[in-house]
């Protein structure tokens, strides 16, 4: 394939940023035509195995034998065929384990995936829907455990019930709680809700067609037809463009009741985040109490997922703005700033003052209002409450006691974060000074 010469010549600032020359110094010595193929657009998921090196493949287990989906959960499973014999299976294990099964996780789109083809001179391009990461599912030994557990229920209920006839009969109140719009919300993050959810839907079973069938070339071929379409509509910017014709995938778009969970571990994740975006800031205790977290390896589960999407703010957990403010429009960028610059100041004080962040950075005050409501309460003297603010939660001494090298960790990254915002300002800053200047040169040489 042909490509674009490229300079390669100067300082290493060079190798890092991208550097802008005439076009008689970087001469275009090939082109090729892209063209946006939409015919399996909906259709397209990339498979990644984590947990295997490129040169062992779980086939070498054993051949993939069955694959099935849960179209509304957004659920895939893949079933290989293990090898039985005594050098590579135990057959005295536990539970037994002849067919090794994958279960999907989804992956959050970063940014604008696609699919390339490059055919005939020609590159096409068919955006990507989700991408997959396929784990080991051991839903076998949770439904051997379950079992014993029933087994064990129903044993204890027998003894109960033999003792409860030999007492008299009690009077019982019975309380039922108004169901609302919030109470209906949370419950449909709960783990048992979700687990209803996923059991209710059922497998649709999957053809398997190897990669050098006619069919499977059929439907790569599809990847190179192109059918005309409507000219967009005014784009403004290079990102627009992106979602425009290759838009991210959809897959956490879920469908009314289905939501993007895909195992017990996701379940937990998932519903951490929603109960942190309707708190905005909670302590590790209060989190231990929704999610009703009892084990040490839940608890252990939940600090890595706190300590990869939130930060640790004042001894409590704060979502990270960027998945507050999703996208890369013009409001959701400068939102995602304004939390960020809020967040560091946090980070140093309980109280804050609204006018000194207005005077130190260029946010405005629409931005910053909505922001400090969601992370903070008004703690300022009358007539003007509003003047300071205080961080929703007091300060969890007691998290910070036990946990001193987690907090200084997060003190260092909100530290950098705040110095990447300082540089990104002086950065604009001295852009803007240098297209005055340009501009008043520009306007002192037409005088002469």
């Amino acid at each position: 394939m042909s490509r674009k010469q490229v300079n390669t010549s100067g300082s290493k600032a060079a190798d890092s940023l991208p550097q802008f020359s005439d076009a008689e110094d970087d001469p275009i010595v090939h082109e090729i035509d892209v063209y946006l193929s939409q015919e399996l657009s909906g259709n397209l998921h990339i498979l990644q195995y984590p947990l295997r090196p490129h040169d062992r493949p779980y086939t070498d287990v054993g051949p993939i034998v069955a694959a099935r989906a849960k179209p509304k959960l957004r659920k895939l499973e893949l079933e290989f065929q293990m090898d039985d014999s005594p050098s590579k299976y135990d057959a005295e294990a536990e539970h037994e384990f002849p067919r090794l099964k994958l279960t999907s996780q989804t992956v959050p789109p970063k940014t604008n995936y696609a699919i390339g083809l490059f055919r005939e001179n020609r590159l096409y391009l068919t955006p990507l829907n989700a991408i997959c990461k396929m784990v080991p599912s051991f839903a076998h030994v949770d439904q051997a455990n379950e079992d014993y557990r029933e087994m064990e229920r129903e044993a204890r209920g027998e003894a109960a019930a033999e003792a409860e006839q030999q007492d008299d009969l009690k009077p019982v109140l019975q309380k039922f709680k108004r169901q609302n719009d919030r109470t209906t919300t949370m419950k449909k993050v709960t783990y048992s809700y979700l687990k209803l959810l996923q059991e209710q839907e059922p497998w649709a079973e999957l053809e398997i067609v190897p990669y050098d069938d006619y069919e499977s070339t059929l439907h790569r071929d599809l990847l190179t037809m192109v059918t005309p379409t409507a000219p967009l509509e005014p784009i403004t910017s290079a990102s627009e463009y992106l979602d425009r014709v290759c838009p991210k995938g959809d897959l956490f778009q879920v469908e009314n009741d289905a939501l993007e969970i895909k195992d017990p571990r996701t379940l937990r994740n998932n519903k951490l985040v929603e109960f942190i975006k309707f708190a905005h800031v909670a302590s590790l205790s209060h989190i231990c109490r929704v999610l009703e977290i009892k084990t040490v390896d839940e608890l252990r589960e939940c600090l890595e997922i706190l300590n990869t999407y939130f930060y640790n703010v004042q001894g409590n957990w704060v979502l990270r703005s960027e998945h507050c403010f999703p996208g890369r429009s013009t409001v959701s960028v400068r939102r995602i700033l304004t939390r960020n610059v809020v967040i560091c100041h946090f980070a140093r004080s309980m109280v804050i003052a609204r006018a000194d962040i207005v005077k130190m950075y260029p946010v405005s005050l629409d931005d910053l209002n909505l922001v400090l409501k969601d992370l903070a309460v008004p703690c300022g003297e009358a007539p003007d409450p509003e003047t300071h603010w205080r961080l929703k939660q007091p300060r969890d001494e007691d998290f910070i006691r036990r946990n001193g090298a987690l907090v200084e960790r997060h003190l260092g990254v909100i530290e950098r974060l705040r110095q990447m915002i300082v540089d990104i300002l002086a950065q604009r800053e001295a852009h803007m000074q240098q297209e005055q200047q340009q501009q008043q040169q520009a306007q002192s040489q037409s005088r002469r």
